[in-house]
Order: structure tokens, then sequence, then C-alpha cells
């Protein structure tokens, strides 16, 4: 009886967490070219790893989008929501540097401005790197905490839990430059 009562929780958590990422499905907020363009836009604020000729002050420019147009291909947009204020939350991974069985997930905020861009993108979150089986169910609870916006303090920088690897003590976001930055170093 006791092994009934396991195997029906564990179905029944199985089918809620099917269910929930359901909820944060891209296509119940954007089309599928829509989302192409949100994604990308998210990658011009996102990528970490331009080219010199790439840099704070003008990777906004119309001359860099192609630059990042590359890299699509190696971004997916797992998770999107819209809140009646019209700001929009996200969930996206990529292929971690280096590897092609590893990915990195990032979530954050951002708003869409009169001309349909992207603005006031802020990455909320970075995950560590991990194979996307170990990264898909992980997301997604990470994610729901904050689409409710619970504080995810439980998961923040746990090399035990390997959940969210920044923000940390040591590292924090710079919405100015739109990438991570050290603000206290290691010991």
């Amino acid at each position: 009886m006791k092994n009934i009562i396991v195997i029906c929780f564990l179905a029944y958590s199985i089918i809620a967490c099917t269910n929930n990422s359901n909820n944060y499905d891209p296509l119940k907020v954007a089309t599928a070219s829509q989302q192409d363009s949100l994604l990308l836009g998210i990658i011009i604020y996102t990528d970490e790893h331009t080219p010199d000729s790439i840099n704070t002050a003008n990777r906004f420019e119309e001359k860099n989008k192609p630059f990042f147009a590359g890299l699509t291909s190696k971004y997916t947009l797992k998770y999107l929501t819209k809140n009646t204020d019209g700001q929009y939350k996200y969930f996206i991974y990529k292929q971690a540097r280096g590897t092609e069985d590893m990915f990195v997930g990032m979530g954050g905020t951002f708003t869409i401005s009169e001309g349909n861009k992207i603005s006031g993108l802020e990455e909320s979150f970075r995950m560590w790197r991990m194979t996307e089986k170990e990264l898909d169910p992980k997301a997604l609870e990470v994610y729901q905490k904050f689409v409710e916006g619970k504080p995810l303090t439980e998961y923040m920088n746990s090399e035990e839990k390997h959940y969210i690897e920044f923000p940390s003590e040591h590292v924090a976001y710079d919405a100015a430059k739109h990438e991570w930055k050290i603000v206290k170093l290691y010991n």
C-alpha cells in the first residue's frame, strides 16, 4: 500500500511539473516569429562572449546585429510570461562555451518599447552549467518561484545543489552595462 501511495505521488508530481511548464510556454505570449525576435533581443543584451569590436557602447548598433543573429542556434527561449503591467519574464538557456553537452540557464525581465524592441532588460539570475536533462527540472522550479515573485535565495550559489551560480556575494548584475561584475574578491 505504501508503494502505491509513493507511485501515485510521483506520478502526480510529474504531471504537475509538466502542466506548470505549459503555463510558461512562450507560444502563449508570442508567435514563433515574435519569439525569434525576442530571443535575438535577449541575446544582444546578455551574450558575454563578443569580439573586441563589440562593447557596451555599441552592442545595440545595427551593424552588430548579424553577429548576435549568428548565435541564435546556440540559445533556446524556454519560458516566457507577461504580467498585466506589460513586464515580461523570460528563461533562456544556451550551450555552455567549450562543450556540446552542457548548458547554462538565464532568467530575467524586460519590457517592450514603442518600436517593438526589448528595453530595460535585466538578467536576474544565471544558473550553473549542467546537462540539459539536469537543467530542465531545476529551471522550471526556479522559474516558477521567479514568476511568483518569491525569493530565490534557497537556490543561490550553493555548490552542493548547483542551481543559481549568481548573483552571489561576489558577483552582481550591472544593469547599466548589462553584464555580471565581480563586486567582492574571492578569498
